[in-house]
């Protein structure tokens, strides 16, 4: 059985791993390789924002994350899957899970926005079977869509 459990402070040495992944790294935006220190900063001032985060769970295995920035007027998408289980599904049902809590526990903001790069054809392909709509912009595609 899949389910969302918040993120807390003991996710924090397997959310570095899986943001050091090389695929994760050269779908990014930010293709660098992540110091230590620089995430643990990083992960423990965005747990404390309005950021809203997830892991996906299959019994006690966690199987990847999402999180939801919030912005001025939607709330911007950011989502990955633990490389051992790619290509199973996972990333589609993280981002549905994930939007119909977000649709429970917001009421001021309606819109979700994600930032794709154009050769990340996989996210694409999930966004687009998803129902939200894409615009490129220079090399990457912004996929939008109401809650």
């Amino acid at each position: 059985m899949l389910y969302l459990r918040p993120v807390d402070a003991k996710d924090v040495e397997l959310l570095f791993t899986w943001a050091n992944d090389p695929d994760v790294r050269k779908h990014s935006f930010n293709t660098n390789k992540i110091i230590w220190e620089d995430h643990e900063k990083w992960f423990h001032k965005k747990i404390l924002s309005d950021s809203i985060w997830l892991i996906l769970q299959k019994e006690d295995t966690p199987l990847g994350v999402i999180r939801f920035d919030l912005l001025e007027n939607s709330f911007l998408l950011n989502y990955s899957i633990g490389k051992q289980f790619r290509g199973s599904g996972y990333g589609k049902k993280i981002i549905e899970l994930g939007s119909e809590r977000l649709a429970k526990q917001n009421k001021k903001v309606n819109k979700i926005e994600a930032h794709v790069k154009t050769n990340n054809i996989a996210s694409q392909k999930i966004f687009d079977s998803l129902g939200f709509e894409k615009v490129l912009l220079g090399d990457e595609y912004i996929f939008t869509r109401e809650l």
